[in-house]
């Protein structure tokens, strides 16, 4: 039988973009190797962002007649049970509120739109992860049960089947490791869970991190990471697992004192973070393109996200008559790179690289921050940020105002004890963050074309990347004969809005963190105890140094 679009696999990204597809009249072939309800691994936390999706989905109201559970704050516990509130409305775009629902029953409600849209919806399918192409169609085949092949064809194949999904195999991946030990996730429903109402909880311990949220049907979800030397270590123990994982948090041991078991547990791994290979002319979508990190909540959001952005690739391309596989599938990795690609910075800050051979340091005060570092013939940089009031204060007085500023903050104190200046002062102010207009035709690279927040030490960084993208920019609009230095500007803001977005976006929340006290001093407490977290935020530093086609200029 022939099809526009084949999806394999019925998670959120396969019923969503099927449901997507079929309203635009589009023939959609859905296959899932499970038959509905099944379980998942996964946290069952879904973010804010993901209920905007269900409203265009509809299916938002059935959600919630489910027993979706609302959630308003989330809770992050430092290994030494101490902890800092989120609360949803920091991250909400529209609705306010999370909610925690198990995937057995968000999974079947997203099937059932899906047929209702008039998709064609198998369950029990098992794909071969051979595809055959001729002609400019995608040959899939696949058993229900028994001997008998069935063969389906379409020009566009989506691959929804998740992390491991059926064409795994055939992608080079590389496993993610914590202590060079590979990682594993586990999870399992609870009852009896107190105190959860309204809260979702993330607690971190020593090999990883986990969370909790109650879901439908007075059950709560319990989802870990750990490694794989811990899994060993444990034999098999799902007792002596807690102990060694979620129960070394003292705020996770309080909360799951008289916590029972309510089904089985689900394991996965090893897991791979980041962004996945997939074959040629495939669109991959959802776990099967890209696996976020799970301490974001931001895995349906992703799953929903590229579904969303598969169906408008693909709608666009069939009503501009381009059924070209390849072209289709480019087409959405561009587009899917530049969407996600500050998420998966943003989480790499959070991911294990090796330490500094030396060290530097940064102290917050009350109204603002500072650093410090060692640089040639002996001598120390001092760096620090403050308010126009607090220079007003100082009238002049240098002392003072270290007095005001650094050296309020008792760790720099004790640092800048027997300090002696080497040098002139440096000023300037007032400072504005972000991107900065220029005068038509002209470039703006480094600070003159955007200015980042010097406690992410990436100004340098910011500085030398724009060169390097002005000058491949320029390149290329020259050997494609492009004098023009109004259009050769405006590509290179395209590409820098898309290179350094991320940095951006992630520096506004740190800031917004860096001048709220509360909010500062739980995130300094938590890194303080928590040494190895504290060293994986040193990974934002990696850039990406190559143009993607759509950059070049053609003559």
């Amino acid at each position: 039988m022939t099809y526009d679009v084949i999806i394999i696999g019925a998670g959120p990204a396969g019923s969503a973009v099927s449901t997507l597809l079929a309203r635009e009249g589009l023939r959609a072939l859905l296959l899932e190797k499970s038959r509905f309800p099944r379980e998942k691994l996964c946290g069952e936390f879904i973010t804010p962002d993901c209920l905007n999706v269900f409203d265009r989905l509809g299916v938002s109201e059935l959600i919630f007649d489910a027993g979706a559970k609302m959630i308003d704050r989330w809770t992050l516990f430092s290994p030494d049970g101490r902890g800092v509130d989120v609360p949803m409305e920091w991250i909400a775009d529209g609705h306010r509120h999370a909610i925690g629902i198990s995937r057995a029953r968000m999974d079947l409600i997203l099937l059932e739109r899906a047929k209702e849209a008039g998709v064609d919806a198998r369950e029990g399918f098992h794909v071969s992860p051979r595809l055959l192409r001729e002609n400019g169609t995608i040959f899939i085949e696949g058993k229900t049960g028994g001997e008998i092949v069935e063969r389906f064809s379409a020009p566009v194949v989506i691959d929804a089947s998740g992390r491991n999904g059926v064409f795994s195999n055939q992608i080079a991946q590389r496993t993610s490791r914590l202590g060079g030990s590979r990682l594993f996730g586990c999870k399992v429903h609870l009852r009896a869970v107190e105190g959860m109402r309204g809260i979702g909880e993330l607690f971190f311990y020593r090999d990883g991190y986990g969370g909790m949220c109650d879901v439908e049907n007075d059950r709560t979800n319990l989802c870990f990471i750990t490694t794989e030397a811990t899994l060993r270590e444990a034999k098999g123990d799902r007792e002596k697992l807690l102990d060694m994982t979620m129960r070394s948090n003292p705020a996770a041991r309080r909360r799951l004192r008289d916590a029972v078991v309510d089904g089985e547990w689900v394991g996965t791994g090893p897991i791979t973070y980041g962004r996945k290979g997939h074959p040629p002319g495939v669109i991959s979508i959802g776990d099967a393109g890209a696996f976020i990190d799970p301490f974001t909540g931001s895995g349906i959001l992703l799953a929903l996200g590229s579904a969303e952005l598969a169906a408008e690739v693909i709608r666009q391309a069939f009503s501009d008559g381009v059924r070209d596989a390849g072209a289709i599938a480019e087409r959405y990795d561009q587009l899917h790179r530049a969407r996600f690609v500050w998420r998966f910075r943003a989480c790499a800050l959070l991911r294990a690289v090796e330490g500094m051979k030396g060290i530097g340091e940064l102290f917050f005060y009350r109204d603002g921050y500072g650093g410090m570092c060692d640089v040639e013939n002996d001598r120390t940089n001092l760096c620090f940020i403050t308010t126009e009031a607090t220079l007003r204060e100082a009238k002049g007085d240098r002392e003072k105002l270290l007095d005001l500023t650094m050296r309020s903050n008792p760790a720099a104190r004790r640092r800048l004890r027997d300090a002696v200046v080497d040098g002139e002062w440096v000023g300037t102010g007032p400072i504005t963050y972000g991107r900065k207009g220029h005068p038509p035709g002209v470039i703006s690279i480094g600070d003159a074309g955007a200015f980042i927040d010097p406690f992410t030490g990436s100004g340098i960084l910011l500085a030398l990347g724009s060169a390097e993208l002005a000058a491949e920019v320029i390149r290329q609009a020259f050997s494609a004969g492009v004098r023009d230095a109004g259009a050769i500007a405006e590509r290179y803001d395209q590409l820098h809005r898309a290179r350094f977005a991320w940095r951006f976006r992630a520096c506004a929340l740190l800031r917004a963190v860096a001048f709220n006290s509360t909010a500062r001093n739980a995130l300094v407490s938590m890194l303080t105890r928590h040494k190895w977290l504290v060293k994986l935020m040193a990974a934002g530093a990696i850039q990406r140094r190559t143009y993607p086609r759509s950059a070049r200029f053609r003559a």
